[in-house]
């Protein structure tokens, strides 16, 4: 079979194709056409698909035409520093159209497609990673498959903002390994890691993995370094090659994340060490990196398979520091899957006594939380998850989102999480009723009610949230039968309440951000919103609502 699109380079130089066979086929091919020349032309052959760069002549007319393979994610952009300020114009091959700026509105419109959360505009996305501040703009690299809903392929996705609330799309920073172009019996690419601003040079630090579809020890995870001046990913090099010791680290030893402790630069890489979940700390010495210490380890964690994901923050005044953690793989005894972990503490050199547990998300909507530093606050942003397997096919072109950007800090009461106040510029003005899930609603209580609130609902399914004896609880699925899993959390009182619902995705903030919580959602069509019982109206002191702009 052929498809073939027209479009005009404008002023774009480049096209980037990332092309795989059409079912059922072994190869296929990409052909582009200047006119009625060729231009040039691509063997697809890859079969788990691949990333195609071509040179294009700005201002031209081409066409695209492709046989026996498909094309589920293409773009042109200019190929020097100008696309910082122009972004990306995605192409739509199956569709037949092109999206640049404004025009990603319209790309974005699906029913259970998020307007104020960051994602891709097609296929999976997981774990933010390479946060940072660099040169006037805040960066965001992801995870990315390309080709699929699923989780694969690991690529890097990338995104620029001014303001940490809109986002412009950049060229893709990393792809797997050349290894795996070819090789149908192993799994890997670049797996999650951070950024750091060294002497006005931002560093990416990430996981290289390479292993069987069902990993084990013969799984290959080292970590890597490379250079990026705003647009371009150079210099990749391996910077540690293995876990340190033999038998006693396995083959989870992934996710490095730079942080600045005590002025000593410190990597941290979670991992496992004799069975126990654990993060190894590494420091430096001029170029390389050394392992340093064992810096934590719970051996009470039974229920993950290894720790991920590994964030530090400290808290000059009061001397206290969290230690927050992903939790890999395996389920509670609940039945919670994907859960965060902020371990509270104090640090001694470069080991953490944890004095007391934090789960961070009571909803499990969200994970592999990442923190970084900018103008003297910490923003923390994770990876919005449906975990339960609750989204339905055709109801979104992208699977995954990640979170509204967070101001994090931490003291003796535990791990606290806000909305970045930069979110206001997205708000309306204030309204009885919402006509669409794009909203925020604020609550405050003179004193600890029950109460429960409906943020949408249609037919038989709604999603909510419920507060009575003690515990404050996701309300979702088919009304009037029991959720697959209880998503809730133990508290005595509420005082206030800020809430985000957007169009698949609730992100909850209680008593001044002590309590937080994310619960995806999957409404088509909802027919009502913002709905509300209290056990003692009298004592409800905000009820304010504001309709969201989106940010595309």
């Amino acid at each position: 079979m052929v498809r073939r699109i027209a479009f005009a380079s404008l002023s774009n130089d480049m096209i980037t194709l990332l092309s795989i066979p059409s079912q059922g086929c072994k190869s296929g091919s990409v052909r582009l056409y200047l006119g009625p020349d060729l231009a040039a032309a691509i063997a697809v052959d890859a079969p788990g698909g691949w990333k195609y760069d071509i040179p294009l002549m700005p201002g031209h007319e081409y066409a695209l035409e492709a046989e026996d393979a498909e094309i589920p994610y293409a773009y042109l952009f200019r190929n020097d520093m100008s696309v910082l300020d122009d972004g990306i114009t995605f192409i739509d091959f199956s569709g037949g159209r092109l999206y640049h700026g404004d025009e990603l509105s319209s790309a974005y419109d699906q029913p259970c497609r998020n307007q104020f959360h960051f994602s891709v505009i097609r296929n999976w996305m997981n774990d933010p990673n390479g946060l940072c501040f660099y040169n006037g703009l805040y960066h965001m690299f992801y995870q990315m498959n390309p080709f699929s809903m699923k989780w694969g392929n690991v690529y890097w996705g990338h995104a620029v903002s001014s303001d940490l609330v809109a986002w412009r799309h950049l060229p893709i920073a990393m792809m797997p390994q050349y290894e795996l172009k070819y090789d149908k019996d192993h799994k890997g690419g670049a797996y999650s890691g951070s950024a750091y601003i060294e002497n006005g040079t931002m560093k990416l630090y990430f996981t290289r993995s390479f292993s069987k579809h069902i990993r084990d020890n013969t799984t290959e995870e080292y970590q890597a370094e490379a250079l990026c001046d705003g647009v371009n990913v150079t210099a990749e090099r391996m910077i540690i090659p293995s876990s340190p010791g033999k038998g006693e680290t396995d083959f989870n030893f992934r996710d490095p994340k730079v942080v600045l402790i005590n002025g000593i630069e410190v990597m941290l890489i979670a991992s496992t060490y004799n069975g126990i979940c654990s993060v190894l700390a590494y420091t430096r010495e001029e170029d390389r990196w050394f392992f340093s210490s064992l810096m934590f380890q719970d051996p009470e964690e039974r229920d993950a398979a290894s720790f991920e994901c590994a964030n530090f923050i400290a808290d000059q005044k009061s001397g206290y520091s969290a230690l927050i953690v992903s939790l890999q793989d395996r389920k509670n005894a609940i039945g919670k899957r994907r859960r965060m972990r902020a371990y509270i503490g104090r640090l001694d050199g470069l080991t953490f006594t944890a004095l007391k547990k934090q789960e961070i998300d009571f909803g499990t909507g969200s994970y592999a939380l990442q923190l970084f530093s900018s103008c003297g606050e910490t923003i923390a942003f994770s990876w919005i998850v449906d975990a339960y397997g609750e989204m339905k096919p055709g109801l979104s072109w992208s699977n995954g989102a990640i979170s509204l950007p967070l101001l994090c800090s931490v003291g003796k009461d535990g791990l606290r999480l806000l909305p970045f106040p930069g979110l206001r510029k997205l708000e309306g003005d204030v309204l009885l009723k919402p006509s669409s899930a794009l909203y925020v609603w604020r609550l405050c209580f003179s004193d600890s009610i029950s109460f429960r609130l409906i943020f949408a609902e249609s037919g038989n399914e709604h999603i909510g949230l419920e507060f009575k004896d003690g515990s404050l609880e996701f309300i979702y699925g088919r009304k009037g039968q029991a959720p697959g899993v209880k998503l809730s959390a133990p508290i005595s009182e509420i005082h206030d309440l800020t809430i985000y619902v957007d169009r698949a995705v609730i992100e909850v903030f209680a008593n001044g951000g002590t309590l937080y919580g994310s619960k995806p959602y999957f409404i088509a069509s909802p027919d009502s919103f913002a709905s509300a019982e209290f056990s003692d109206g009298s004592k409800v002191l905000l009820n304010e609502i504001r309709m969201l702009r989106g940010i595309w």
